[in-house]
């Protein structure tokens, strides 16, 4: 399973007990983004909108392919990238990608 901080900051976190501040947890990598109060909303729907300007299946499968390569071998983790490939190439949000390609235009995932 990965980590999110590696053992030497865990390690730091655990014997200190020092909280952590919104910055810190920025430079440890805790959390991606830092916003104000009043910019929550059009901050949040940014995301959203990014979220879904992306094929989820793609990202799903590939979200699964990197937590499971910290348990497999090399060998083992190719062949599910190989499979992983192929049912992202059969997917229609593949077809809809390769059509929003030809036509100059960006892609509408369901």
């Amino acid at each position: 399973m990965p980590r999110l901080t590696g053992i030497a900051r865990s390690l730091e976190i655990i014997a200190f007990d020092d909280p952590i501040f919104p910055e810190k947890a920025l430079e440890y990598g805790l959390i991606n983004l830092i916003v104000n109060d009043d910019e929550l909303i059009a901050e949040s729907e940014k995301l959203i909108n990014k979220i879904f300007s992306v094929s989820l299946n793609s990202f799903g499968i590939s979200k699964q392919l990197i937590y499971n390569s910290f348990s497999n071998t090399f060998e083992s983790q190719l062949e599910h990238e190989r499979i992983g490939l192929s049912a992202c190439a059969d997917h229609r949000d593949s077809r809809e990608g390769i059509r929003a390609f030809i036509e100059k235009r960006r892609p509408r995932y369901l």
